[in-house]
């Protein structure tokens, strides 16, 4: 979803167990200074699963770029997007598994307990619904 709506290439780094940054370059010409080229990146931390939703938070490191990134929320976010995204409250948001058509069939038969990432991969935490 966020290299569909920025349609740049994004950059994925593992913080922490629970911490992922995402980042794109962005190119911006400056009288006298020509050319600059700088990364932009959020840190997103999974504070919990709840249920089918998966809690968030983001940081930008800096409050102003949070509540670019918030407005910005609010500005991409579609319709159909409100229903697998939950609103922005604090940098704060919800992701609604239940509403990703993708998820269902998997979601019926397995609870997921946790989410968490390693250098390379994402770590899924599942037990069978029986």
């Amino acid at each position: 979803m966020i290299k569909a709506k920025v349609n740049k290439p994004i950059s994925l780094r593992t913080v922490s167990a629970n911490t992922i940054n995402v980042g794109y370059e962005v190119n911006v010409r400056i009288p006298i200074f020509g050319h600059i080229s700088k990364t932009v990146s959020i840190d997103i931390v999974i504070d919990k699963v709840v249920d089918t939703d998966v809690h968030l938070r983001y940081s930008t490191g800096m409050a102003t770029g949070d509540n670019v990134i918030k407005a910005l929320l609010s500005y991409f976010l579609t319709a159909s997007d409100t229903k697998v995204v939950g609103r922005d409250v604090d940098g704060h948001i919800a992701i609604h598994l239940k509403e990703v058509k993708e998820m269902e069939n998997i979601l019926e038969k397995v609870k997921i307990n946790s989410i968490s990432f390693e250098q390379d991969s994402i770590l899924v935490d599942f037990s069978p619904k029986i």
